[in-house]
């Protein structure tokens, strides 16, 4: 049996393959599909909006979080830098207070009023690092020390040589004088005396030549922490020579 389209159905109604009826779609005006073309670009551009500001928001998180570590490193840089210089400032100090103190030992260790200007160092080997200069000032200090205990002689100053041939001088003049003394008793005594004086006025001059050189290696050592060395015997002996020939020519000429 074959269905047959409904004589009550109306024009606007579409009967589909079973003969059934269905509504038909209502036909759109010219301004709803505006209105509905509106809205979705509307849509879209909102979308687009939001977008754009979270990226912007991003880009702004990123950059402020990339100017607070910067800003972060340069103060830690400005801190680190400050910290060298208290540390340089220190240094500074203490290199000043330790060759300070240095130099007034080794003033009155050398006996110069005077000490001048020291050659200035080797600038291959100068000292780059805070621990380098501070090892130099320990070892100075070690130097001084072991120069005062006599560990580590240094140079006796160049005055030493002339005050030794003065102690010479001076032994060389009392030997002659107490020999001359000795020489002018004897014409008064006896023959033995005689003898005796003469003799003893040999060992005074010979006493004599060489007195002033045990007492220029006393002042050295005491005085300068160093021992004699040969220019300061042979001048300790020269001078007591000097010194007994001056004293010794008158004696010989008014004998």
């Amino acid at each position: 049996m074959t269905d047959r389209p409904d004589p009550d159905a109306s024009s606007s109604d579409i009967v589909d393959d079973r003969g059934g009826v269905v509504d038909a779609p209502l036909p759109v005006s010219t301004n709803m599909a505006a209105y509905r073309t509106g809205c979705e670009a509307y849509t879209r551009a909102v979308t687009a909006a939001h977008r754009a500001r979270t990226e912007a928001e991003g880009r702004y998180r990123r950059e402020v979080s990339a100017v607070r570590e910067t800003a972060r490193a340069a103060v830690a840089r400005r801190e680190a830098a400050a910290r060298k210089a208290d540390q340089a400032t220190t240094l500074v100090t203490e290199t000043d207070d330790a060759a300070a103190e240095i130099w007034r030992k080794l003033a009155s260790f050398t006996d110069r009023r005077r000490l001048g200007i020291t050659p200035a160092p080797d600038p291959a080997a100068a000292p780059r690092t805070s621990a380098e200069v501070r090892a130099l000032l320990a070892t100075a200090r070690k130097n001084i020390g072991a120069a005062q205990r006599g560990e580590l002689p240094l140079p006796p100053p160049p005055h030493a040589v002339p005050i030794a041939a003065g102690f010479g001088a001076i032994g060389g003049v009392l030997g002659a004088a107490g020999g001359g003394l000795l020489l002018a008793a004897a014409h008064n005594a006896s023959d033995g005396a005689s003898a005796a004086f003469h003799a003893l006025a040999l060992v005074v001059v010979f006493v004599g030549l060489f007195a002033g050189v045990p007492v220029a290696a006393g002042w050295l050592t005491v005085r300068h922490r160093v021992g004699p060395k040969p220019a300061h015997l042979l001048a300790a002996v020269i001078g007591a020579v000097v010194g007994l020939c001056a004293v010794a020519t008158p004696w010989t000429l008014i004998g």
